[in-house]
């Protein structure tokens, strides 16, 4: 198939991918090519410090909106929704350490 460099391997894959890939062009690594996974890893850490951050916002507005629409009462989760902002607090103080701790280097 033009355009396809599935060279090296062996039949059974080689008919696979093109099986499932048929419109797709592939190219050999070259010697020499450099991988640099700065960008991806930066995208992670930032995905992960946003959904961490979204966690706290809920661990700490979630009770609130409870008690304020008459759903439960405080007394009810005083003492689940003490323990988890602790924890939800110390996890994403350390993401989010982690995260800018990252960009200084």
């Amino acid at each position: 198939m033009e355009g396809h460099t599935t060279q090296g391997l062996p039949d059974d894959d080689r008919a696979e991918i093109e099986e499932f890939l048929p419109d797709r062009e592939f190219e050999e690594p070259r010697a020499g090519s450099l991988y640099d996974p700065a960008p991806v890893r930066e995208r992670l850490r930032g995905r992960l410090a946003v959904i961490f951050t979204l966690l706290l916002v809920v661990t700490a507005l979630g009770p609130i909106a409870l008690v304020a629409w008459d759903i439960t009462e405080w007394e009810t989760i005083e003492l689940p929704t003490t323990m988890a902002f602790g924890s939800v607090v110390g996890i994403v103080g350390a993401v989010l350490g982690f995260y800018f701790g990252g960009h200084g280097r």
